[in-house]
């Protein structure tokens, strides 16, 4: 069934109400997304996902009833200059201002130390959460102290963001 999604009439028959949110994604067509949140705002879909070109349509969409922007090519912009500034960072998640969760490679320093021998939570005022052992393949959620670092292991990391930039200079 093809539909003409800037009509209202049209948007309304998908029964996209009933829907526990709605992403809208209309690549380069400003007025095409501003046109279709509105109409969904009116339906009554309570949540509304739009993808933005910049911030000023991502204010538009707002108003006109997106829940949420999504700026895709400034997120994977920024992704990528983290991996580019950070090579030994495999991942990176915001968690507030001052707060990250990441994805490391050990430093050389870690391997072969246990994480009690490292004291981390001293030192750094990290916390290792979790630890990804590749060989074996292995997930080790809250690792115990007594887990030895191998260089084949990736660390999951908590803390200050400025703390884990500390561990990353170490390599």
């Amino acid at each position: 069934m093809k539909i003409n999604t800037t009509e209202k009439n049209s948007l309304k028959s998908l029964g996209l109400e009933n829907m526990d949110g709605v992403i809208v994604s209309t690549g380069t067509k400003i007025s095409t997304s501003i046109l279709i949140c509105l109409y969904l705002q009116e339906i009554g879909v309570k949540k509304i996902l739009v993808k933005a070109l910049d911030d000023d349509h991502g204010k538009i969409l707002k108003r006109v009833g997106a829940t949420e922007i999504i700026h895709p090519e400034r997120e994977m912009a920024l992704r990528i200059s983290r991996s580019l500034s950070h090579p030994n960072m495999l991942d990176f998640i915001p968690l507030a201002d001052e707060f990250d969760l990441v994805q490391i490679e050990p430093p050389r320093d870690f391997i072969g130390k246990s994480l009690k021998g490292l004291n981390l939570r001293a030192k750094y005022n990290v916390h290792i959460i979790a630890i990804k052992e590749l060989v074996p393949e292995n997930f080790l959620l809250v690792p115990p102290a007594n887990f030895v670092i191998k260089d084949s292991d990736i660390l999951i990391m908590l803390g200050k963001s400025e703390d884990i930039l500390k561990i990353k200079a170490l390599k």
